[in-house]
């Protein structure tokens, strides 16, 4: 996932099992980079991200209690459908500027959208460890 908020970073995801999530996070920027911008950069992607968060140092927590939701077995699914009338199939304006080529887009980032590709790869990839075909169905 990329995000460019108060310091561009890149966050990556790593299904390890069922409850397990390893997540992995660089501050990037541009190559050649004046030192003074990198050590400002640097000091607010700290500031702001911290280790484990998004802003906050409770987003781990909002991590853990998330994934115990996920595990409830109160309701079948989970609804992410927030802003999906929203979304443009393939890419948008933006997207064409870039050159990149993503399956949907969504101009706002606060809504659900921008992680249904997350959502698929976390499908696949636990779905590929799967060895039980019933399971690896339930999951679609």
């Amino acid at each position: 996932m990329l995000n460019d908020l108060a310091s561009t970073h890149l966050r990556v995801h790593r299904p390890l099992g069922p409850g397990r999530c390893e997540v992995t996070i660089w501050c990037i920027a541009p190559k050649g980079e004046p030192r003074e911008a990198r050590i400002a950069r640097l000091r607010k992607f700290e500031d702001f991200f911290l280790v484990t968060g998004m802003a906050t140092s409770d987003d781990l927590v909002s991590l853990n209690v998330a994934q115990e939701g996920c595990a409830g077995r109160a309701a079948r699914w989970t609804d992410f459908a927030r802003g999906a009338a929203t979304v443009t199939a393939g890419p948008d304006e933006d997207a064409r500027a870039l050159g990149i080529h993503p399956l949907s887009s969504n101009a706002s980032w606060e809504l659900e959208t921008m992680y249904y590709g997350l959502y698929r790869y976390w499908r696949d990839a636990l779905n590929a460890g799967t060895p039980n075909p019933a399971m690896a169905q339930a999951a679609e």
